[in-house]
């Protein structure tokens, strides 16, 4: 099978590629850049090849190679715009666009979420998923019934991990390594359905192996759901350090970061529960890629055998530190204390 990956940079498009060269089929990346320090394929696959282009620039014969590839994986059609400009590059493409897409383009409100792949979408707010799902829209009308599926992405980690607040990079292990507390917020302990992109990945080349079986509109995302204290353990317990978690509410993180706060305000505070015919069809793959501590091990692990990537950025983890020692939250601390509820 040849498969064209349209901004394959990222850790979900890491993995897509990574799977696809170990199954020996032929991969095309086509990627404007690189980041100062990515991960790469080992061993220089001879199956597997990086174009330097812009999709919306691309040569002649990157158009000739888009028209004998099997499948189109497409991280990067992000609006109604970039939709219409795949529908003109795929006009005579013969195989099967899979559009990466995004869970937050369904209403959401506060308490339990059941969401589904009809799950409504007419009160998005967020502008990035308002764009999504104009894109989703227009490539479902321009383009022929079978020829399209739209992925819509749960939440996934990877080498950026699941934080509550703040970077999820080298930075954050760093600070718990170094007998800090994992910092929580108080009062809105929402429970995240999660997990790692190579098990989102695998998810998506089963639907580019057996398109037929699915529909046009689905949801890979984790019917499991945990809660920022359980993925804290978790962690925890992947680097084998004591547990020391630090509450903090959600008006002291706002005072002191609001960039942050918002963070937790905006989607943070949602629980979701994610049900559909799609994830019984993902069941063949078995349970234990869903699992927390199993993603938290491939990513943790790859932070500790790699050093290249253990970079500290040194403002955010000043951040932390003021956080920890703000006066304001350390009195609410010595009150909770008292109260019985500090963990």
């Amino acid at each position: 099978m040849k498969v064209l990956i349209l901004g394959g940079g990222g850790n979900i498009g890491f993995w897509v590629e990574k799977l696809l060269i170990e199954n020996n089929d032929y991969v095309y990346s086509i990627q404007r850049g690189t980041q100062k320090i990515k991960r790469t394929h080992s061993k220089n696959p001879k199956n597997f090849f990086i174009i330097r282009e812009d999709i919306n620039e691309l040569s002649e014969t990157s158009k000739e190679l888009v028209n004998n590839c099997d499948v189109i994986i497409d991280f990067v059609c992000f609006s109604a715009v970039n939709a219409r400009e795949r529908i003109r590059l795929l006009s005579d493409f013969p195989g099967l666009l899979i559009m990466i897409s995004t869970v937050a383009v369904y209403d959401r409100s506060l308490g339990t979420n059941i969401l589904s792949s009809v799950s409504s979408c007419k009160n998005v707010k967020w502008a990035y998923a308002k764009n999504k799902l104009e894109a989703e829209e227009a490539l479902l009308d321009g383009l022929k019934p079978g020829r399209v599926v739209i992925c819509r992405l749960g939440h996934t980690f990877d080498i950026v991990l699941p934080v509550p607040f703040g970077v999820g990079d080298w930075t954050f292990v760093k600070w718990l390594l170094d007998g800090n507390p994992l910092m929580l917020f108080r009062g809105m302990d929402s429970r995240w359905s999660l997990f790692h992109s190579r098990d989102v990945a695998r998810r998506i080349l089963l639907v580019a192996a057996n398109a037929e079986n699915f529909t046009s509109v689905l949801n890979i995302a984790n019917p499991q759901s945990v809660s920022w204290l359980e993925i804290g353990k978790a962690i925890y317990s992947t680097l084998d350090i004591p547990e020391k978690f630090r509450y903090i509410s959600v008006d002291a993180l706002r005072n002191l970061y609001p960039y942050w706060s918002e963070s937790v305000i905006f989607h943070k505070q949602f629980d979701e529960v994610y049900v559909g015919d799609e994830i019984k069809k993902f069941s063949q793959l078995g349970e234990d890629d869903w699992d927390l501590a199993a993603g938290l091990r491939i990513s943790l692990n790859f932070y500790l055998r790699n050093k290249p990537f253990q970079t500290v950025n040194q403002f955010y983890y000043d951040k932390f530190l003021l956080l920890a020692a703000n006066s304001q939250i350390g009195a609410q601390l010595k009150r909770q204390m008292q109260n019985g509820e500090f963990d």
